[in-house]
């Protein structure tokens, strides 16, 4: 069996016009979306402290906090999630 010309492929920015403002922009990206997730969680514990006698409002809040951190949690692995991916697509 012949062996394909794209099976020593692998990924890189070298030579690439605009690299270095592409990994900018996205790090700056990383940033802003930590940074939301930072105000979302604040607000939910806000919330859940702040209402304890309304305790539909203290669920709300909650949930805010977790979503914030599973966001926070998606955004840190998303480089080793698309390199995982990668991997197993070039693996098949």
């Amino acid at each position: 069996m012949l062996a394909s010309p794209l099976d020593d492929v692998s990924p890189t920015s070298e030579g690439l016009p605009g690299a270095e403002l592409f990994q900018n922009i996205l790090g700056w990206a990383f940033w802003v979306a930590l940074g939301v997730c930072g105000l979302v969680i604040l607000y939910g514990a806000a919330t859940w402290r702040g209402m304890n006698g309304n305790s539909g409002r203290g669920v709300e809040g909650k949930m805010y906090v977790a979503a914030g951190a599973i966001g926070a949690m998606v955004i840190g692995l998303a480089p080793t999630i698309v390199s995982v991916l990668f991997d197993a697509g070039q693996a098949g």
